[in-house]
């Protein structure tokens, strides 16, 4: 399922339904030991997709989240699907650096953007870059039409 609030505001910014109090109660504990995963290693920790949108499907659905400078993320990842296999599919843990997130690149500009309007975040210091509402450019809208053609029916990748 797609979020049924994503599209372009009144204002012309990106909107999106990607908010914490929209996370399924069925997922809290995946959540809860994703934080505790980080704990004080200075990483970040954010949620996005179907669980973020409020729109998973439990069992169905993985949990998918985006850390910043989380030096063991696979290990993170294979540890929580296995231990949450009877709620979801799988818990996807994304890694990108701090550095990826500095400068004019499409790529920087386009991770911020991912971060401010499709992710919620979980834990760990919010990166020191402005985080303005952000009109959809055409690399961004290129971005959302390639990440459409990649999920299945219930929103989440095939």
């Amino acid at each position: 399922m797609t979020d049924p609030d994503e599209g372009v505001a009144a204002d012309g910014t990106i909107r999106t339904g990607a908010r914490r109090d929209r996370v399924p109660a069925v997922f809290e504990d995946v959540l809860t030991d994703a934080v505790d995963s980080v704990g004080g290693s200075g990483a970040s920790l954010y949620l996005y997709g179907s669980v973020a949108t409020g729109t998973a499907r439990p069992g169905a659905s993985d949990v998918d989240l985006l850390s910043i400078d989380l030096t063991d993320a696979s290990a993170v990842a294979r540890r929580l699907s296995t231990r949450y296999a009877d709620r979801c599919r799988g818990v996807e843990v994304a890694a990108a650096a701090s550095g990826e997130l500095a400068g004019d690149t499409d790529a920087a500009y386009g991770l911020r953007a991912f971060l401010r309007h499709y992710c919620v975040h979980l834990a760990g210091p919010t990166p020191p870059l402005p985080f303005r509402r952000t009109p959809p450019t055409p690399v961004l809208l290129a971005a959302s039409t390639a990440t459409s053609a990649t999920t299945s029916g219930d929103g989440d990748r095939a």
